[in-house]
């Protein structure tokens, strides 16, 4: 009776098939990275789809009118501009944003979230939409996407030597190349052409509602502007609106509604699609003080 030999692999076989997977997991998880990225770039082209057509809906249900960045900023009573301590009762004056404004249209606050968004995504970093003087009504909403400060201006704006923006669809001489909306990283409603160059610097985790500061320079710097944040604040980005989060393009709206990615460097140069009346050179100068990151 003889005996069966058993032979089982030997070290050199088994250190082969480990390499031969290692490297084929080196060639497929970036692929796999970037079909998981184009997936969520498409979700989020969907959000902005719903969030033009809501746009759209309240421009016409308001006769043209546009929608605001900030309604209530600065507060009025009887046409005059209030500052200072919140008058009494403090429910007299409410402020909410464009965010607010367009729920009746959207009825999901998750839409303003970006997937690929790490503010949009994390509830803790959401920003309080709607208040009575200074009592939060607890609506917070994504700060994924922010409009267009050199066209949508502030509701009272005027009053407080800002921005009061278009006032009427009409205004707009180039929907089709005229940007409403983009991607952000902002906690703050809007962005413009001159915060093109900025990148995150940190990202916290932090309680909702905890106070925020944005600057110029990384948290906690003790050089150029503006000053570091107060002990009180958190700091958790620097100055910037767009960024590229969908491999290396941003998602836009423009004013007829529709959707485009593209390169945040090709909405200064050669034409300004954010409208900002910025000159040529300026423009330039936006481009190329751009952050790596944006490059």
């Amino acid at each position: 009776m003889s005996k069966r030999m058993l032979k089982g692999f030997t070290l050199i076989e088994l250190l082969v098939v480990i390499a031969i997977i290692a490297i084929l997991a080196a060639i497929l998880f970036p692929v796999f990275a970037q079909a998981r990225e184009k997936a969520r770039a498409i979700s989020c082209v969907s959000n902005m789809k719903n969030i033009g057509l809501a746009l759209a809906m309240y421009t016409v249900d308001y006769d043209d009118g546009l929608i605001k960045e900030y309604y209530g900023f600065p507060p009025t009573i009887n046409g005059n501009a209030q500052w200072g301590p919140a008058p009494t009762p403090p429910t007299t004056i409410q402020y909410y944003s464009w965010r607010y404004a367009i729920q009746p249209y959207l009825k999901n606050v998750n839409v303003l979230a970006c997937p690929s968004n790490p503010v949009g995504n994390n509830p803790n970093l959401w920003t309080n939409s709607v208040s009575y003087a200074s009592s939060s009504l607890g609506q917070w909403v994504p700060g994924g996407y922010c409009v267009n400060q050199d066209v949508i201006g502030f509701a009272n704006g005027a009053e407080a030597g800002l921005s009061s923006g278009l006032n009427l669809d009409s205004d707009i001489t180039d929907p089709s190349n005229t940007i409403i909306v983009a991607d952000c990283r902002w906690i703050w409603n809007d962005t413009k052409i001159n915060w093109i160059y900025g990148a995150m610097v940190t990202q916290a985790s932090l309680p909702q509602g905890s106070s925020y500061e944005a600057g110029t320079t990384p948290c906690g710097s003790t050089s150029g502007p503006p000053a570091p944040p107060a002990s009180t604040d958190t700091c958790i980005y620097d100055l910037q609106g767009a960024f590229q989060p969908h491999q290396a393009f941003v998602n836009f709206i423009f004013f007829d509604s529709h959707v485009k990615a593209q390169k945040l460097a090709a909405t200064a140069l050669p034409n300004d699609l954010w409208d900002s009346g910025q000159p040529l050179n300026s423009r330039v100068s936006f481009v190329q003080g751009m952050h790596t990151e944006y490059q």
